[in-house]
């Protein structure tokens, strides 16, 4: 606790807490009955993506967060396949927890809402859907049922059998 409290005297507040305090204050939201549930469980998943990227070798305080590491955050989510409607969503989410830590400047350290200004790249190569033949699909079931998770052998056979897109999957 009190290497955790020189640490904040030093550097601020690391952008995970930040994530944790907004997402916190959005449980208190659902619990009023203001947000559904299930709008919570989504944030927590977008939440999880900015942890991710904002710890370990990157492990930030938010008040040396700039527009270009937000733009690096767009391009971490575009390279981890995400879609470019997703990251739209993850940068509106991001929006809303730098409006969060304005409404207490002290605390959080920042001025300004730096995401706002941030842009979305334009996807850097085009990705052409194609779909699989009868050969590549017999290749496929057998490969997917070796793995130990069926996850992915529940993914291909809803894919084919549903005719889901990727985001619906």
């Amino acid at each position: 606790a009190n290497r955790k409290k020189q640490d904040f005297l030093k550097n601020g507040v690391r952008v995970v807490d930040a994530v944790d305090a907004y997402y916190k204050e959005m449980q208190g939201q659902v619990d009023k009955g203001k947000l559904s549930e299930s709008y919570l469980q989504q944030m927590r998943i977008q939440s999880d993506h900015f942890k991710r990227f904002f710890t370990g070798e990157r492990t930030t305080y938010v008040r040396d967060i700039d527009v270009k590491q937000i733009e690096d955050y767009f391009l971490f989510e575009e390279d981890a396949g995400r879609s470019r409607a997703s990251i739209a969503k993850y940068k509106s989410h991001l929006t809303a927890i730098w409006d969060f830590m304005l409404k207490d400047r002290v605390v959080y350290g920042v001025s300004q809402n730096v995401v706002e200004r941030a842009q979305i790249t334009t996807p850097r190569s085009e990705h052409k859907a194609t779909a699989l033949n009868y050969k590549q699909i017999n290749e496929l079931i057998p490969e997917a049922c070796k793995l130990e998770d069926p996850t992915f052998l529940y993914l291909v056979v809803m894919s084919m059998t549903q005719g889901l897109r990727r985001g619906e999957l």
